[in-house]
């Protein structure tokens, strides 16, 4: 499906780069993730670069995917399944923090 993909979507201060300090292509994703505003252009960005997702970009999308949701039954769209899917194969490598964010993006 994705390929992996998600950790917390607070809003952390960024400190400007200097000439030459590239941010990590995982650092893009997430931060693509963050700007999203609905499930479907969350689900258009796994299904467009999710092979290149690492744990946190997953569980950034999972999370991002819950807050945007506004009470709509996105758990029932195919999107949502392969999600939850890719989840449930790399929950072996989630630390305590990872668990914690899965467990609220899924009961929201």
């Amino acid at each position: 499906f994705y390929g992996g993909f998600f950790a917390s979507t607070a809003r952390v201060a960024r400190r400007p780069r200097a000439p030459g300090d590239e941010e990590s292509r995982n650092a893009q994703l997430n931060r693509g993730l963050t700007e999203k505003n609905h499930p479907s252009e969350i689900f258009a960005l796994c299904s467009q670069s999710g092979s290149e997702f690492d744990t946190v970009n997953l569980i950034t999308a999972l999370h991002r995917v819950a807050k945007t949701s506004r009470g709509t039954a996105i758990w029932r769209e195919e999107g949502a399944y392969r999600l939850v899917d890719e989840v449930l194969e790399k929950m072996s490598e989630f630390n305590p923090q990872h668990i914690s964010n899965t467990s609220w993006s899924i009961a929201a």
